[in-house]
């Protein structure tokens, strides 16, 4: 390969991993990526030139710090030191002088151990406690049908069967096409007997949908609605993005934690999920079992993401899945399809407006989802 070639693959390898390619080059090449097995080599290789740059950047900043520090104290005091048991004062005096010194380079040597421990593998046990800790909104969800089992087996010894509630738990959904076609998460209504939809938006509007397309691995979960009343959702004002978006980037969602829409905001804190899944954001916003399966906005009304679970012990830590995989899942899946499950508009209708008109147009085609 040309020199002038390969340095236009490196730097476009450069702008892939550093997240700076538009919508459309990042799918072309990820698609190059799966079709090109040394393209694929090429930027593993980056990755970890990359890090091994990132770490000698560290260590050589500590070596500088350490050297200054040891710059600082005067040899000939040092030596005058060695004598403290002839001389009280002298030890009190090289002591005021020079304990923080010595403190300070103590701290960044014992930062240097602890963090030379970490590369060769000795925390990696704390990483699995902490795996622990992670709680899956679909782990909230099969406590819930517990204590509703729990709750029907004690009515079922006082009431007369017919008086007995079906078992139910509640999430949340999308429209994706004027057709009735939504996005939630598959954990939701994986073993449902019926689903159906609510809106308390719009009062008495209540559909029966069925699952078209369910992905365990995504937590992905594609519906449709099968009720012969419903005729179609309209215009649907927001889009899915398809490109990623920038760590500190404000986002908000749209759900149903309760028998009501709530609103919520925060940004993304993370590029990945829990432990590093790149399918995945961080995002520093409050949820509850109800939010499984909502959209996650940016400031211009893009679906950046569906919100699956939260971590455990820590208020405001959630995951949700990107919207880049929802659309690379679905295309892998279901490519004959994508024109029919896809009815949005190629840029939002939302752009620019005031978060509370954004939130008046959007309301109206998110939904309660009823699981029974």
């Amino acid at each position: 390969m040309k020199t002038d070639e390969q340095f236009l693959v490196w730097s476009k390898i450069e702008r892939y991993v550093e997240g700076d390619m538009e919508a459309g080059e990042y799918l072309a090449f990820e698609k190059e990526l799966a079709e090109n097995p040394i393209l694929a080599q090429q930027v593993a290789d980056y990755q970890q030139i990359r890090n091994y740059l990132d770490e000698l950047k560290e260590r050589r900043l500590l070596r500088t710090k350490l050297d200054q520090f040891h710059a600082a104290i005067d040899p000939i005091e040092q030596q005058a030191a060695l004598k403290v048991y002839k001389n009280r004062q002298i030890w009190r005096h090289y002591v005021s002088k020079y304990l923080p010194t010595i403190a300070i380079a103590a701290s960044v040597a014992l930062i240097t151990v602890l963090s030379t421990l970490f590369t060769l593998g000795y925390l990696r046990n704390m990483e699995r406690s902490q795996q622990s800790s992670l709680k899956l909104l679909r782990r909230e969800l099969d406590q819930i049908k517990r204590d509703i089992k729990n709750s029907k087996d004690t009515l079922s010894r006082f009431a007369p069967r017919t008086m007995t509630a079906p078992q139910r738990f509640e999430g949340t959904c999308f429209a994706i096409s004027e057709k009735g076609h939504l996005i939630t998460s598959y954990h939701l209504v994986a073993k449902a007997d019926s689903v159906f939809i609510e809106s308390t938006t719009q009062p008495g509007l209540r559909y029966k949908v069925e699952l078209a397309f369910g992905d365990e691995r995504t937590d992905l979960a594609v519906l449709k609605i099968t009720d012969s009343t419903f005729r179609s959702f309209g215009k649907i004002p927001y889009t899915l993005k398809k490109g990623t978006v920038d760590l500190g980037e404000e986002v908000f969602t749209l759900a149903y934690p309760k028998n009501d829409i709530v609103y919520g905001e925060g940004s993304i804190s993370a590029r990945t999920g829990f432990e590093g899944d790149s399918i995945a954001y961080q995002i520093s916003i409050p949820v509850n079992p109800g939010n499984s399966g909502s959209p996650v906005f940016d400031d211009s009304g893009n679906i950046i993401g569906v919100v699956s679970g939260k971590l455990s012990g820590a208020e405001g830590v959630a995951f949700a899945l990107k919207s880049s995989t929802v659309w690379r899942t679905l295309k892998d899946s279901l490519p004959e399809q994508l024109d029919e499950l896809f009815d949005l508009p190629k840029q939002s209708k939302l752009a620019g407006q005031k978060r509370t008109a954004q939130l008046k147009k959007m309301q109206d085609f998110i939904f309660q989802v009823k699981v029974y």
